[in-house]
């Protein structure tokens, strides 16, 4: 049998193998952290029962290796509501990690400790992709792409009007409204004129004009006009103006026919 003592100078001391086969043998030595890599000398004294010894040197090269298994706890949001996640990796001597975002949609935040949050907005919705940096504390990095799908929802129109002009009685009245919705081109419009009247259409969004007829009227009155827009959701908005009716004098025609006969009716 064959003493084998293996010095690895990296402060570990010496390592004894005292009975050792003849042939192949397989020595592990654990370099734990990466400040140790760079190239070491490795000496072997391989004695023999009689005494008789030879030493061998040789090097052994140890490399940094990068974080590793780098995963997001969460993936999935929902839109106009706050998003946390915490990144993880694993480090061979599990030394600390410092994350780094590289790339992504700017609501996505991502702290040096690998929290990421964020609110993502009305156009952040489906699939977000980002991506990080995890960096060991003797600069090896790694990089990953990770994705969040936001879930969309419903958002309400909106509506305004513009100032209506003053008619008079027996015409028609024209309300501008300006309606936008982010999820829809269209809308449910429902218009209460004021004079009893009412109306319910369907309408695309952008700047709309509503007319409406009011009739007769005996004295000069001023309308409210209510307006509510509904999305397809159920969602819905409403907006207010006025318009004045003035009353209109009596039209005065002359007598027909204009002439007549002596002595006869008219």
């Amino acid at each position: 049998n064959l003493r084998i003592e293996v010095t690895w100078f990296d402060g570990t001391g010496t390592e004894v193998v005292p009975s050792a086969a003849t042939g192949t043998i397989v020595l592990w030595h654990l370099y734990p952290d990466e400040y140790q890599f760079g190239d070491y000398s490795v000496q072997m004294v391989v004695t023999d029962p009689t005494g008789a010894s030879v030493t061998q040197w040789f090097s052994a090269r140890v490399t940094n290796l990068p974080p590793s298994g780098l995963s997001l706890s969460a993936t999935a949001a929902t839109e106009n509501a706050p998003f946390s996640g915490q990144l993880s990796a694993v480090d061979v001597a599990a030394d600390p990690i410092v994350w780094m975002k590289t790339g992504g949609p700017s609501w996505i935040s991502v702290s040096a400790t690998g929290a990421v949050s964020g609110t993502p907005g009305d156009f952040d919705t489906g699939p977000q992709t980002f991506s990080v940096q995890a960096i060991d504390d003797a600069g090896a990095a790694s990089m990953a792409l990770f994705t969040v799908v936001v879930a969309p929802v419903n958002d309400p129109p909106s509506v305004a009007a513009l100032p209506v002009l003053a008619i008079t009685e027996g015409s028609t009245a024209t309300i501008t409204l300006i309606i936008a919705d982010i999820d829809s081109s269209s809308v449910s419009l429902f218009a209460d004129w004021g004079d009893g009247a009412v109306q319910t259409i369907a309408v695309g969004t952008g700047v709309v004009q509503v007319k409406h007829f009011y009739a007769d009227d005996d004295a000069d009155d001023t309308y409210p006009i209510n307006v509510t827009v509904t999305d397809g959701g159920g969602l819905s908005a409403g907006t207010q103006a006025s318009v004045t009716v003035t009353n209109r004098p009596p039209d005065a025609f002359g007598p027909s026919p204009s002439t007549g006969t002596q002595y006869q009716p008219f």
